[in-house]
């Protein structure tokens, strides 16, 4: 099979008898697939731009992870700019528009980038921050806040505030994309291939 990547180039994706599919939350087999639908592919490289699956499924296009997003926002996830810092208090200028405050808790961690640990008192009025936790008491709490280095900001600015996260615990980096006819010429980016 072969699929657009994110990049705009062409990817070749081989199934194998044991290949798992999945479409919209359901088992699938490869011909219930068809040109244009965006997909995750799971497997190994077996060169550049090339991959073995042991699973292919449906991924949501821009218009649903939108969707989610903008459900998500201020209940599991925050992500916008930091107005104030009263410790342990941020003020966070939603990419949505409002402006909302968390508080961090004993449980919280911070990072910078994927790998680099710091602490609350490292974030700075003007970063750019996502956040994963929940609402308590009314207050979201955030498990997670990740300072997001300019490149992610700037990818996001240009996709209107959407971020498109990749990755996750055994994941990998990953590649993905959409059937190589689409006609949509939309990316997207979930799609996971762990190496």
């Amino acid at each position: 099979m072969k699929i657009k990547l994110p990049n705009g180039s062409v990817g070749t994706v081989n199934t194998t008898a044991s290949t798992r599919f999945r479409k919209d939350e359901q088992e699938a087999k490869l011909s219930d697939f068809k040109v244009g639908d965006h997909i995750f592919v799971r497997g190994e490289s077996t060169g550049e731009n090339t991959w073995t699956a042991t699973a292919i499924g449906s991924a949501p296009s821009q218009a649903q992870m939108q969707e989610r997003m903008k459900e998500a926002m201020g209940k599991t996830m925050v992500i916008g700019e930091v107005k104030s810092i009263e410790a342990p208090k941020l003020t966070i200028s939603r990419t949505d528009g409002v402006v909302q405050t968390i508080e961090a808790d004993e449980n919280t961690s911070f990072r910078r980038g994927r790998d680099e640990s710091i602490t609350l008192p490292d974030i700075k009025a003007g970063d750019t921050v996502f956040a994963r936790g929940e609402l308590k008491n009314g207050v979201f709490v955030p498990a997670i806040v990740n300072v997001m280095d300019p490149e992610m900001v700037r990818l996001m600015k240009e996709r209107g505030g959407m971020m498109v996260f990749g990755g996750g615990p055994g994941r990998g980096s990953g590649e993905g994309g959409t059937s190589e006819h689409s006609s949509s010429g939309q990316q997207q980016a979930p799609p996971q291939v762990p190496k």
